[in-house]
């Protein structure tokens, strides 16, 4: 009895310590990758120019071929059977052929629908002096310091994230086979466990390198803007629009009841305060959508229960997404 269990306990060192060789082999890996970020602008002047460019040209696919996407601009798909053909028509229009237009003229009109709603969420920029549109997300290459190893990221305006790609192609895995080998271990199965949990654990190393240098600020905040729809159980019959123009608002952020829009200023401001200003007005978009608001001046001063709610909601809101999202009051 007495050798079986210092077997077990013989077996339970072995394996604790190929376990600490394994990680060290991994951590080593993961501490030579590092970001090479290209910022060449990117701009156009039309939809035609954009796709001509090759710029946001498989986003823009996406967008007309899937109702969900381009049914948040308003726009109805209907198809004629009697000429096959597709035609479209805007929700504040009524279902009629006088209303109906081209699939051609569609594309271009849904496409722009799509733009300006990218500069209002800040995934695309606008410069007024030259009439173009920009890319305000760069480019990203995930290398190792030695070249060898690397995949590419590209923002993506749905997910509103960088998207990880081409991680697992074959250069990249003969280089990984290459760098395990470098530690003596000659084991092919041992060698493809290690490239699995490599695999597993880049996109987190990769995360951890987009904050440092705070390249995802926007994801955290749009995190937060589903966290705060389901907390407050609002429908998504609203919209958020970041600036950091001040001209644009006359206050941190404020809450238009007719319209649905919550407009917030991020200029100069830390992520936790934007997030309660975003989580205040949601408050507020919360009351008019239960009736309470009318428009009155005194809902919106200090002290009054309309106000009084939204800051006491919004502490709650912002502290419990800070529970489980600790990481926004490092950025």
């Amino acid at each position: 009895m007495k050798r079986l269990i210092k077997h077990i306990l013989k077996e339970e060192v072995k394996n604790q310590n190929i376990k600490k060789f394994l990680d060290y082999i991994v951590n080593n890996f993961l501490d030579s990758l590092e970001l090479k970020e290209d910022y060449t602008e990117r701009s156009f002047e039309s939809i035609s120019e954009m796709l001509d460019l090759g710029v946001l040209n498989v986003e823009y696919d996406q967008l007309i071929s899937d109702p969900e996407l381009f049914g948040v601009y308003g726009w109805i798909h209907v198809y004629d059977e009697e000429e096959g053909e597709d035609y479209y028509y805007h929700k504040d229009n009524k279902n009629d052929p006088e209303n109906y237009i081209s699939i051609d003229e569609w594309e271009l009109e849904v496409g722009y629908d799509w733009l300006d709603d990218m500069v209002n969420t800040g995934d695309l920029g606008w410069d007024d002096e030259r009439e173009v549109w920009f890319l305000t997300h760069p480019d990203i290459l995930v290398k190792t310091k030695d070249n060898r190893f690397s995949f590419p990221l590209y923002w993506n305006p749905f997910k509103r994230g960088y998207d990880m790609l081409y991680i697992n192609n074959p250069n990249n895995r003969t280089y990984l086979m290459r760098f395990i080998e470098g530690y003596g271990v000659d084991s092919s199965n041992r060698m493809y466990d290690i490239i699995e949990i490599l695999f597993e654990r880049i996109p987190d190393k990769v995360d951890s390198l987009l904050r440092e240098k705070n390249l995802i600020t926007e994801s955290i905040i749009d995190n937060f803007i589903d966290f705060g729809k389901e907390y407050l159980t609002l429908p998504n019959d609203f919209k958020i629009v970041l600036t950091d123009n001040g001209d644009d608002i006359e206050t941190l952020g404020n809450y238009d009841m007719e319209d649905k829009t919550i407009k917030i200023l991020t200029k100069n401001r830390a992520i936790p305060d934007i997030i309660r200003s975003i989580a205040h007005e949601m408050v507020h978009h919360q009351q008019n959508d239960r009736g309470d608001l009318k428009g009155n001046k005194e809902e919106g001063e200090t002290g009054s229960p309309w106000e009084d709610e939204a800051n006491a909601k919004a502490g709650s809101l912002v502290r419990k997404f800070g529970e489980d999202n600790p990481e926004i009051y490092d950025i």
